[in-house]
């Protein structure tokens, strides 16, 4: 897998998850790299479906970023834990 380093996961999760978010449940995400797990997020949000389009987000995010520093656009997500 590549070493990705230059890509902070932490940060692009804190930019997604703003204002009042311990009055929403939280939900488990499994961020992929290249189809394989990479790194296990809990999102807080209204909803499975939102929190599944702020997962949405994060991965689009990462891919771009990926791609700035030259790295394959790979990211994806599955539900649940890694």
């Amino acid at each position: 897998m590549a070493d990705l380093v230059d890509i902070d996961v932490e940060e692009e999760v804190a930019s997604l998850q703003s204002g009042a978010l311990s009055d929403w449940p939280s939900w488990d995400f499994c961020l992929l790299y290249n189809s394989a797990p990479y790194k296990s997020i809990k999102l807080a949000a209204p909803s499975p479906e939102a929190a599944a389009d702020t997962m949405t987000q994060l991965v689009q995010r990462l891919n771009a970023i990926a791609q700035g520093l030259n790295y394959p656009p790979l990211f994806g997500w599955a539900s649940g834990c890694c």
